[in-house]
């Protein structure tokens, strides 16, 4: 202690030396006997009474960040306005020669004047001055080897009345302070510890009992407390994709006032080039307790850091299948953090926690679509053997539709025509007239001939199913639906939906049905998913729409997109040619149904069936012909002798009225063509207003040029109403 800066004087006085040993022993042993919480004033008195024995100014206990490499005040006395008050000094640049003489060698510092220091201590001397202070003494305190604290012992005035002798003495008193402060410090370790794995505890256990569709909701949940207990700004769970060029914020939680990443935001990785290499490639923990602890290659990294404001972070990979698909990240933006370095393993099992509950959540859900996706298709191959079973005994008959005469290969022609497009096609016919057969005709012919082909007969459902019935249902829609249903609609997704009796359908349900014929969209009963398909709509009535749009029980908007290509079945009594090839055909396929075989029929009999009217037409026909093979007795078939030509007869009277939708006059067979023509043309015409060019013309909804329509309404000799 020979150095000129120091003091070599020592304590004359026995008297004041005695005062000085008493007051350090009663100091040392009131510490053994505080509570944790009294720890703290104490040290503040203790200190009063230092500076008021040796008459300074200051008295301070410091205490040293090795990482940060700044001193800190714990605690610390003065008189008043005697200097100004440090802010927590950055002390390697304040004070480089006390640190490294303090800090990493150990020595004690008694600095009787700072003007005597030694030249390579001119900043420190600098930064004295600049505090006011003129004398001071000070003693590292260590902690398993390691200088933690600092008592600091200053004068303003050059006052130095420590003593070599004395400097042991402070020295134990500054280890009591340390114990004291240590054992508190453990304590409170060890509350936050427990806090933590409580924490930690708690949290895996609600995400192992969570359901999979609230497993984000705990995630979120869970950031949000580790947010709060590690008291930082933001914590997030990041994932990484396939290319390894972006991460995702998956999950993220925020302290109050900090900005807000929008949610599943991805950021470039070549933000952060050095952390990525080292989280993905190396698979490491990502630990800054400050930034500026970043490497000079890492100055990218170092530069996206400030400019988001991040101070310190910890980013902890999470291995799933030996290659990083998560990183859990906490981001302190306000203040510097340290993280302990037991907390991280920890942290890593918490982020394998939330992965694994976001796999096992992913995989019961495509389980849960699976099982659902097999439920539909089990439903789908019920309706579909329904339908199969219905279409397979259509087909004999849909495969001898007779075309004899000219209506109906006009008919055929028309057919042919929108067959190969997706326009939609309104049928009109009366009853009995085969517009199921044509619509299905219209489907074979098609693009769409190996996708499903579905019938709903609008007029045989209860208005209060229908819908259900077209979209689909959820279990518990309504009362009594007791389990999922598809819709005609999902069921016949690719291919052709024939909506039979349109006319029948609920105005409420029309508007449902313009919807799905727009955009492709509806949504089941009970569900508010919207489900898109691609079906191809096919219509048919025997009424006339026209006058249910007057009544106001039909949508005029809906007519005009069901009716792209109208087509007309010519009712039986204007096609008497195909009566004879008709009776032929069928009495073949009834004789085989019913055992018998070279069956006939009288001229005069056939000449009865082509007199008679036929409001039944050809379905009338059929069971007509059946009932005659039923009860023949030999060869011959016997027609039944109440059917006759006239309409009121008895056979005749006997039936339900019915109503042909489309009026027609009985014209010979050789103008029953350009009757059929001119009942279509009639009915475009009424449609378009009269319109015959431009995009919502006649001639275009006929596909046909106006010169050509114009030429066709003059041979056929028709007149506007009041023309």
């Amino acid at each position: 202690m020979k150095k000129g800066y120091l003091s070599d004087q020592g304590m004359c006085d026995p008297e004041e030396r005695l005062r000085f040993e008493e007051l350090i022993s009663d100091l040392s042993s009131h510490f053994m006997k505080l509570d944790r919480t009294e720890v703290g004033p104490e040290i503040e008195k203790a200190l009063q009474k230092i500076l008021e024995f040796f008459d300074v100014d200051r008295c301070a206990l410091f205490k040293v960040s090795q990482i940060k490499k700044v001193v800190e005040i714990l605690y610390l006395v003065d008189r008043p306005e005697q200097m100004p008050v440090p802010p927590d000094m950055d002390a390697v640049r304040l004070f480089p020669w006390c640190y490294d003489e303090l800090v990493l060698k150990g020595n004690v510092l008694p600095i009787k004047v700072v003007e005597v220091l030694p030249e390579e201590a001119n900043v420190d001397k600098a930064s004295f001055e600049s505090l006011g202070i003129r004398s001071i003494l000070l003693l590292p305190l260590q902690v398993v080897g390691v200088v933690h604290y600092i008592i600091s012992i200053a004068s303003s005035m050059g006052r130095n009345k420590w003593q070599e002798e004395c400097i042991p003495r402070l020295r134990l008193l500054g280890e009591v302070f340390v114990g004291a402060l240590e054992r508190n410090k453990n304590s409170l370790e060890l509350e936050e510890r427990f806090r933590f794995e409580t924490l930690i505890s708690g949290i895996s256990a609600r995400l192992i009992k969570v359901p999979h569709n609230k497993v984000d909701q705990e995630i979120e949940r869970a950031l949000q407390k580790m947010l709060e207990f590690f008291q930082v700004d933001r914590c997030g769970l990041l994932q990484t994709w396939g290319d390894r060029k972006t991460w995702m914020v998956a999950f993220a939680a925020y302290a109050e006032g900090v900005p807000r990443a929008p949610e599943k935001t991805e950021l470039p990785m070549s933000l952060f080039p050095w952390v990525t290499r080292r989280l993905v490639e190396r698979q490491e923990v990502n630990q800054l307790n400050t930034v500026d602890e970043l490497p000079a290659e890492a100055d990218i990294d170092k530069q996206t850091y400030r400019e988001w404001g991040i101070r310190s972070t910890l980013d902890i990979p999470i291995l799933m299948g030996g290659h990083t698909d998560y990183v859990l990240a906490i981001n302190a933006m306000l203040h510097e953090c340290a993280w302990p370095e037991d907390y991280i393993p920890r942290l890593r099992l918490l982020g394998e926690a939330f992965v694994n509950a976001l796999e096992r959540g992913r995989v019961e859900e495509e389980m849960n679509k699976a099982r659902s996706e097999i439920e539909e298709l089990n439903e789908r191959l019920k309706v579909e053997n329904v339908y199969l079973r219905k279409e397979a005994s259509k087909q004999e008959v849909f495969n001898k539709i007779i075309e004899q005469s000219d209506a109906i290969r006009y008919v055929k022609y028309r057919v042919q025509q929108v067959a190969p497009t997706n326009a939609t096609a309104l049928i009109f016919g009366e009853t009995g007239t085969g517009k199921g057969l044509f619509a299905h005709l219209i489907h074979e012919l098609s693009g769409r001939k190996d996708k499903p082909f579905v019938t709903v007969g609008c007029a045989a459902l209860p208005a209060n199913l229908i819908e259900s019935e077209l979209f689909g249902r959820e279990k518990g829609a309504f009362t009594g639906a007791q389990e999922r249903q598809i819709g005609r609609f999902e069921f016949a997704d690719g291919g052709t939906l024939f909506l039979d009796e349109i006319g029948e359908l609920p105005l409420e349900l029309q508007v449902k049905l313009l919807r799905v014929i727009e955009d492709g969209e509806f949504e089941r009963l009970g569900s508010s998913q919207t489900r898109k398909v691609d079906v191809r709509l096919i219509a048919a009535t025997n009424r006339n729409l026209e006058e249910e749009i007057r009544q106001g029980r039909f949508r005029q908007d809906l007519f005009f997109r069901l009716s792209v290509f109208p087509l007309t079945i010519p009712p039986l009594r204007q096609r008497r040619d195909d009566i004879p090839f008709l009776v032929k055909q069928y009495l073949e396929e009834f004789g085989r149904r019913h055992g018998k075989q070279n069956l006939a029929i009288s001229e005069d009999a056939m000449k009865r069936l082509q007199e008679y009217s036929w409001p039944g037409n050809v379905r009338e026909l059929l069971n007509v012909l059946e009932r005659a093979v039923i009860i023949s007795r030999g060869p011959m078939v016997q027609i039944d002798p109440l059917l006759q030509a006239d309409p009121d007869s008895k056979l005749h009277a006997g039936r339900s009225e019915e109503r042909p939708a489309v009026k027609t006059e009985k014209t010979p067979a050789a103008t029953e063509l350009a009757g059929v023509e001119r009942e279509h043309i009639l009915i475009m015409l009424k449609a378009s207003g009269w319109k015959v060019e431009g995009a919502n013309g006649a001639a275009a909804k006929l596909g046909m040029n106006p010169s050509t329509l114009r030429a066709r309404i003059r041979k056929l000799g028709i007149k506007r109403p009041g023309a």
